[in-house]
């Protein structure tokens, strides 16, 4: 990572006298599922209380909405408001590592760096609390259930937006296939849109011995399966990727008897609205026809749980400003970086507010939901220096375009 004076003062944050490194630490000590951070909450209630910054809490179940406003700001205005949004949520993970502030939850694990996620927010929290000379307000979004639960969406279903409105929203995420403190932004599209796909093959099963007195739901079940690849790649339009993937599959219960059902489930990943209209109009047509050419019946449930992330243009030129004013390495569409296939609901957020979604590099010989996965704490500084720097920009774009 590049070191640059510009993060000298970030570096010596910390909260009710414990270092970002030590935050983190213990955040990463006591994980928790969806909907299920209760003990998340309440360590990061009790540092918005030791920072003395106003915060509501319940939203959306665990989620936790903070509020700045800045000393430069006249009364009674709140022309310029921006949000920035973390994690609480943990994965259903057992951690192998021995390190001594590996998970205490035994099956549960930070294995996406929420942990680091929050530190870096809670940084950005003690920094501002400290130098409130700005114009604005600046909202802490701390959100539950990221991991498959659509918590961003809960808290939109909240009115969390319309209880704490802002003009513009951010959010970061490390990663691990960037170089430590790298910047990776991209206008538009940069994680994937998600659906998932269940599948139930229902007939008439048998003895092993004589499948031709019955109907075999695995064998038509392959055929489904295999066909299903071969409408992805000749049914869709190539200019954008789709990608499914079958990740389960159930039936039968001895190795003589066909069962009478077989079920399998996945998910498909892809970021084109046209490619989305055909898989939800045609895929279910194709299964249930090969299913019944064979003398069975199909069931299929094709649903989105969450839409392709896509930063806006202004939002995504001003955190490459943040960026090269901190002297930070940025990777974008001009040397290389390309979107991700796979989700994040902060999606949601960014249909409704204006804002951008960026990696920051976090290096390391383990990825994302890795077992062995752990945040990097030299990012740590560099993580609220650029949010602090966004703040500061997105605060000045919004009072300029009032």
């Amino acid at each position: 990572m590049q070191s640059s004076d510009h993060l000298a003062p970030f570096k010596r944050l910390n909260i009710r006298n414990q270092s970002l490194e030590a935050i983190r630490h213990y955040l990463h000590q006591y994980p928790e599922l969806a909907y299920k951070e209760t003990e998340t909450a309440a360590f990061v209630i009790d540092a918005l209380k030791a920072l003395d910054i106003p915060f509501e809490s319940g939203i959306g179940n665990t989620g936790i909405v903070a509020t700045l406003r800045g000393t430069a700001t006249k009364s009674g205005e709140d022309s310029a408001i921006v949000g920035f949004r973390t994690e609480l949520d943990a994965l259903p993970i057992t951690e192998p590592n021995d390190f001594a502030h590996r998970s205490r939850n035994q099956g549960v694990k930070h294995a996406c760096g929420h942990d680091g996620h929050m530190t870096i927010l809670l940084g950005l929290a003690a920094y501002l609390s400290e130098n409130r000379d700005f114009d604005g307000t600046v909202r802490f979004i701390f959100q539950p259930a990221e991991e498959g639960g659509a918590g961003a969406k809960r808290m939109i279903e909240d009115r969390m937006l319309t209880r704490f409105p802002m003009q513009r929203v951010f959010s970061l995420h490390n990663w691990p296939e960037l170089p430590a403190g790298t910047v990776g932004v991209l206008n538009g599209p940069i994680m994937a849109g998600g659906y998932t796909v269940e599948v139930s093959v229902t007939g008439t099963g048998g003895h092993g011995a004589t499948p031709y007195a019955c109907t075999d739901q695995l064998n038509i079940a392959v055929q489904i399966l295999n066909q299903m690849q071969s409408f992805m790649a000749r049914r869709l339009p190539p200019f954008n990727p789709a990608v499914l993937s079958i990740t389960r599959i159930t039936g039968g219960e001895a190795n003589n008897v066909i069962p009478d059902e077989v079920r399998f489930d996945g998910t498909i990943r892809l970021f084109d609205a046209v490619a989305a209209k055909i898989i939800e109009t045609e895929m279910p047509a194709l299964i249930k026809g090969i299913a019944q050419s064979w003398g069975a019946d199909a069931k299929v449930n094709i649903q989105e749980y969450y839409p392709p992330t896509i930063s806006d243009m202004a939002s995504a030129e001003l955190v490459v400003k943040a960026a090269n004013d901190l002297g930070l390495a940025v990777a974008s569409a001009e040397n290389g970086l390309r979107p991700a296939m796979t989700s994040e609901d902060f999606s949601f957020m960014l249909q409704e507010v204006p804002g951008c979604y960026f990696w920051l590099g976090q290096g390391g010989d383990y990825g994302l939901h890795h077992p062995y996965y752990d945040f990097n704490n030299q990012i740590l500084p560099a993580g609220v220096a650029l949010y602090a720097q966004i703040a500061r920009l997105a605060l000045q774009m919004t009072k300029e375009n009032s």
